[in-house]
């Protein structure tokens, strides 16, 4: 989504990330991933941290974001420069940064302001660094727009969050069905946790195939 944003925006930008699934996105089959996380890291002029409360519990995003953040890299002409990286951060509290990122100038990527401010950067630190506000508004309404309609649309239906605090309290409800012998309610428990961590579109045939349980 963000990715198509930016192209609306900025058509001469080519952006990758390790998860691209498109033809040639993210490292190819066979290719060492620190090798390519370096080349990017190379390579970028801007990078962008997207935390949501699951990704913030897998160690590589924030191994990749601060290797961009941190690493002092030499240009050919022999200066040492920093990238700065950007976090957008996704029905995570500004608290909920994780490590260096807590004192990073951040961005609520569900909030339209926010969206709106980080592509209004984007756009006076490049082409349009002497353009008005209202062009640089004009340029970035429509993208903006849809791109803040799509992430109100996924955080909707966002699964939930699934924590220790969360597993011990399931464990104790289906323990305390099989202690009042209530093993026909399971059923209902199974399509609750199905709908909460599987969204509204968890398929139907899932849940029916508990119709049996006695």
């Amino acid at each position: 989504m963000l990715k198509t944003a930016l192209n609306a925006i900025l058509p001469e930008l080519e952006g990758t990330y390790s998860s691209d699934k498109d033809a040639g996105g993210g490292p190819q089959g066979g290719r060492n991933w620190l090798d390519w996380i370096r080349e990017q890291m190379l390579a970028c002029q801007e990078a962008f941290l997207l935390p949501t409360p699951y990704s913030i519990q897998k160690p590589w995003p924030m191994w990749e974001a601060g290797a961009v953040a941190g690493i002092a890299e030499l240009t050919p002409g022999g200066s040492a420069t920093k990238k700065a990286v950007t976090p957008l951060r996704f029905n995570l509290p500004a608290e909920g940064l994780p490590g260096p990122f807590v004192v990073a100038q951040a961005y609520d990527g569900t909030n339209l302001e926010d969206l709106k401010k980080v592509f209004r950067d984007l756009l006076k630190r490049y082409d349009y660094a002497k353009s008005p506000p209202k062009a640089i508004e004009a340029i970035i309404h429509d993208p903006i727009n849809e791109l803040h309609k799509e992430i109100r649309s996924w955080s909707a239906t966002a699964t939930a969050l699934v924590t220790e605090g969360t597993v011990v309290e399931w464990c104790e409800r289906l323990d305390r069905f099989r202690e009042d012998k209530r093993s026909r309610e399971i059923k209902h428990l199974h399509r609750w946790l199905a709908l909460l961590y599987e969204g509204p579109g968890a398929p139907e045939a899932d849940g029916k195939s508990w119709q049996g349980v006695n």
